[in-house]
């Protein structure tokens, strides 16, 4: 009887969200021990009914923690991949306003085929950090000429709809070599 009480105890406590699991689990294995005791000796274990109702309410309980946990880490993944998108949208302006600032210092862009290249030509000349990667380790899209870049983020790898925009430089400047105007324009005689 002593036995009983203590399985349906646990198998209560089994509810409890903090602690679920562990009662669960405790509960569940000291009610088929008591049930199998009660079947064997059953002058000496009574109480079969709070034993079979424990061993219901334990399984209740580790199937509704399960699924609890299920929904806990489905919505921190998805809040982990939020996270990384804004890591990665707050990233490209960043480095969109260090091309900004090195063309307003300079008169020019600085030069490079991918971020790396780039990141390596602003840090010589007193940027401190240059984030080249996006919020999930992968190397930002950036090519740049002295007189224009474009600048880009690989889609999320989970598909979530959402995209990148494509930056490209605030006011471009004719290109050195060549007269240099954009398609468009009109020369005035």
């Amino acid at each position: 009887e002593k036995l009983s009480k203590w399985c349906f105890r646990l198998a209560v406590a089994a509810f409890v969200p903090a602690v679920g699991i562990v009662t669960g689990f405790a509960g569940l294995i000291l009610s088929i021990l008591g049930l199998y005791l009660g079947r064997k000796y059953p002058e000496r274990f009574g109480g079969l009914w709070k034993l079979r109702a424990s061993v219901a309410l334990c399984v209740l309980s580790l199937v509704l923690s399960f699924f609890e946990l299920d929904a806990f880490f489905r919505f921190k993944s998805r809040q982990a991949e939020q996270a990384r998108y804004e890591i990665t949208m707050m990233r490209l302006y960043e480095v969109a306003e260090i091309m900004e600032d090195h063309a307003s210092r300079t008169g020019a862009y600085p030069s490079g085929k991918n971020a790396e290249e780039v990141g390596m030509v602003v840090i010589r000349e007193g940027v401190t950090f240059f984030p080249a990667i996006d919020g999930w380790g992968r190397p930002l899209r950036l090519h740049s000429e002295p007189w224009d870049y474009s600048l880009g983020a690989d889609a999320p790898p989970k598909d979530t709809g959402k995209t990148f925009p494509e930056l490209k430089a605030q006011s471009p400047m004719p290109v050195f070599p060549f007269v240099g105007l954009y398609p468009g324009t009109v020369i005035e005689p």
